[in-house]
């Protein structure tokens, strides 16, 4: 179901929408609907990429390696003292 909605825009980034979604071959609506759907869906796929990769973490992977390292080598690491610094960049 679609809904209509009132937006207000200042008039010359209202007037700079127009030129794109003409140049694009869109209404201004059609083009204001599809950018609105790409970004939801870009914030839908970041959430669920998240969700999964801190689900993995705690589990951790298991690459092959049989040597261990000392812990206190990762300790000192700045790039390792946050589990966000393995979570992809999703704003």
């Amino acid at each position: 179901m679609k809904t209509n909605i009132t937006l207000k825009l200042d008039s010359e980034l209202l007037r700079n929408a127009r030129i794109i979604a003409t140049e694009e071959g869109w209404s201004i609506s059609g083009f204001l609907a599809s950018k609105l759907e790409e970004i939801v869906s870009h914030r839908r796929g970041c959430a669920r990429t998240k969700k999964r990769a801190l689900a993995r973490l705690p589990k951790g992977f298991e690459i092959g390696f049989v040597r261990r390292l000392p812990v206190t080598s990762f300790i000192n690491d700045k790039a390792f003292t946050s589990p966000a610094a393995f979570l992809p960049i999703c704003k």
